[in-house]
């Protein structure tokens, strides 16, 4: 078998559902289907019958097999990532407003989404921070300034700098740090200290930690994917190799990285109006102290917490513990606003009742009640809004990292306790849904119910494209295979693809008609037109 690579997808960070297309080489082909096409399109008749998913999930297999779990807990890394970390959360968070946003203004329910107090209707707002994520994930400039630069090391010879970027001729300054890292020869290797560099930076530092395996070392004749993954470690062992072992300068490197990943305090959606808040920033300080710092063997946890904040004082960054709480109520915020229809309060009422509740300071006490709030709103046996399991999860991952400040930063030491908290939920590949720990309800301050879970990824996913104002689904437009085309029931619903005349004939004559991922998505969301939706509607029990 095949040792797994270090290449793919980084999409999964604009929305949460995107993260869940794993490329594992055994696994890309789709596995082989049992029963009769017939069959499995009754399944998905009945299905829609109660206004459903077909959802087929299985256990993900060979994971026994130590590459395949290698990279899997590579992407389970970017997963607790994502829960864990403000700065990743408020992509989701923005990307989801546009989501709520979009639907709305086609005529559906914006209360079908979950959303942020203060933003809807209002796209002036929304937008620019929308652009803030794209860069943030795929940084494009035109121009840039060095602000400073410095030679670090001379043998071998590595340089580091400040440099403010510009995505147009006069456009707002976005603050970003690289070095330039010699090997001999004359040519020296760019590498940037972007958002992805330090995602994949600390999920592949954390996968050779799992798999007890010494990190590898960028080297000269690496093709340039490599720099994404190996270039800040070469050159964090470049300034600080001399200092202490490998396995301590390897664990100083993820705790480090982790705290870049963080971000300043969070505001509403993606607000970058402070230096503290950009990534390149923050690494570029933390790269620059922690020269003056000891570096400690980081080998328990209290020895992590004192390290880390200790590294925020000295770059002058916002302490951990209240970036943490700003993020929990703000993600308090949005779920009482958004479940609150479920308690039966009206638009103003839902305000009062966030800006009574959450405001800027809590107690844990306080911050307890407001969560028992948002707790019996979401028990409550109605459908929840879209986005509402990722944000419940998001804020038990947080209230988790308060608790347990180390395990999010050096999750290899601590998987076992993260994945039995926050497996991956949901794996995609070849138009087959896989898990990779059996369903289980943990008890956490917020109830994530993990096959609802499930199935809100599938609808985000498919809801992808409205982002950009489309009506496509996100299966169709990605390229991906759903469980509908995978079961020969083909797409109903995208003129990229089709029907065939037998899957055509197949969906009227077993009754599956137009029923799909999206089909589900747009009923809920009120964006099917009326015909369509009272069709579905007199089929099922609420009609």
């Amino acid at each position: 078998m095949s040792t797994p690579t270090y290449g793919g997808s980084f999409a999964w960070i604009n929305l949460i559902c995107r993260f869940f297309r794993h490329d594992v080489d055994p696994l890309s082909r789709p596995p082989p289907l049992t029963g009769s096409v017939e069959a499995r399109a009754m399944l998905a008749a009945m299905a829609a019958d109660n206004l459903s998913d077909m959802l087929d999930i299985g256990p993900l297999p060979l994971l026994n097999d130590e590459g395949v779990a290698s990279t899997v807990f590579h992407e389970q890394v970017h997963y607790w990532q994502l829960l864990s970390s403000p700065l990743l959360q408020s992509l989701f968070i923005t990307a989801l407003q546009k989501i709520r946003l979009v639907v709305a203004m086609n005529g559906g329910t914006a209360l079908s989404i979950c959303g942020e107090v203060d933003f809807d209707d209002r796209p002036d707002l929304v937008t620019p921070r929308l652009a803030n994520a794209n860069t943030l994930l795929r940084p494009q400039f035109t121009s840039g300034d060095v602000r400073w630069q410095v030679e670090i090391v001379e043998d071998p010879p590595t340089s580091v700098a400040a440099v403010s970027c510009r995505q147009w001729e006069g456009g707002p300054e976005w603050p970003r740090f690289c070095a330039a890292l010699g090997f001999g020869s004359a040519e020296r290797r760019l590498v940037w200290a972007d958002l992805e560099q330090l995602t994949e930076g600390h999920a592949l530092g954390s996968e050779d930690r799992r798999a007890r395996r010494a990190p590898r070392r960028l080297l000269e004749d690496a093709p340039p994917i490599e720099d994404v993954y190996l270039g800040l470690w070469e050159l964090w062992c470049r300034r600080h190799g001399h200092r202490a072992t490998e396995a301590a300068l390897g664990d100083a490197f993820l705790v480090a990285v982790d705290l870049a990943m963080l971000g300043g305090r969070p505001g509403p959606l993606l607000e970058l109006n402070h230096r503290n808040h950009f990534p390149g920033e923050r690494f570029a300080r933390l790269m620059t102290v922690s020269a003056d710092l000891d570096l400690p063997a980081l080998d328990h946890d209290d020895d992590v917490v004192r390290y880390q904040d200790r590294l925020a004082e000295a770059a002058g960054l916002p302490g951990v513990d209240g970036v943490l709480q700003t993020a929990r109520i703000r993600l308090l915020r949005m779920l009482t606003f958004s479940l609150a229809p479920m308690l039966h309060l009206e638009v103003e009422d839902r305000r009062r009742a966030v800006e009574r509740l959450l405001g800027d300071h809590l107690s844990q006490t306080q911050e307890d009640d407001a969560a028992a709030i948002v707790e019996a709103a979401m028990s409550e046996d109605q459908q929840l809004p879209v986005g509402a399991q990722v944000l419940a999860t998001m804020y038990n991952a947080l209230r988790h990292r308060s608790d347990n400040r180390a395990h999010f930063a050096l999750p290899a030491r601590h998987a076992a306790t993260l994945e039995a908290g926050f497996p991956l939920p949901l794996v995609l590949m070849g138009g087959a849904y896989y898990f990779t720990r059996p369903a289980k309800d943990v008890r956490q301050p917020l109830t994530a119910y993990p096959d609802m879970l499930r199935q809100e990824i599938i609808q985000l996913f498919a809801l992808i494209p409205c982002i950009e104002g489309e009506s496509e689904c996100g299966f169709v437009k990605s390229g991906a295979q759903c469980q509908y085309t995978l079961q020969g029931l083909g797409c109903a619903r995208s003129a990229r693809r089709p029907l065939s005349d037998a899957a055509a004939e197949l969906r009227k004559r077993t009754g599956v008609a137009t029923w799909c991922h999206r089909a589900r998505c747009d009923l809920w969301t009120g964006l099917m037109p009326k015909e369509e939706r009272a069709y579905w509607l007199a089929r099922s029990s609420l009609g």
